[in-house]
């Protein structure tokens, strides 16, 4: 009688679409990867994300984003051990083109907005209950 018999059941899907669909604004934001990994007793959701707009309007939405997902957490009956982001402002964008050699274009742009990577250490709730709330805020 050995006393690690320990069933794991895990019936639930990881089915982690990556096909990108666009769903939303039209730029190759690549909004979602949602990743969850365990550490111990602590669920981790990493969110990267590009939020549009001026780097202060994108900061607000992102603290909300943060805030809301804290909130859901501890409803859901989990406990926030740490949520934390790291966001890098991008505003200026250019493609060049050489369709023939020395014929070089550049068209220049602006498209503001925030490169956000949120980890969220969680405790108490399954990875399914931390990936739903997760898409919720920033799928």
């Amino acid at each position: 009688m050995s006393g690690h018999e320990h069933e794991h059941h895990h019936d639930h899907e990881h089915e982690h679409h990556h096909d990108h669909e666009h769903d939303h604004e039209h730029h190759h934001d690549h909004e979602g990867p949602i990743e969850i990994t365990t550490h111990e007793e602590a669920l981790i959701g990493t969110v990267r994300i590009r939020i549009p707009g001026s780097y202060e309007a994108a900061l607000e939405d992102l603290k909300t984003r943060m805030a809301q997902t804290a909130d859901e957490v501890e409803a859901a009956g989990g406990m926030v051990g740490h949520i934390k982001a790291f966001a890098r402002e991008e505003t200026r964008t250019a493609m060049i083109s050489i369709p023939e050699p020395g014929d070089v274009q550049v068209k220049e742009g602006s498209d503001p907005g925030l490169h956000c990577e949120i980890a969220n250490i969680v405790f108490g709730i399954d990875e399914e209950t931390l990936e739903s709330i997760l898409k919720n805020h920033y799928g």
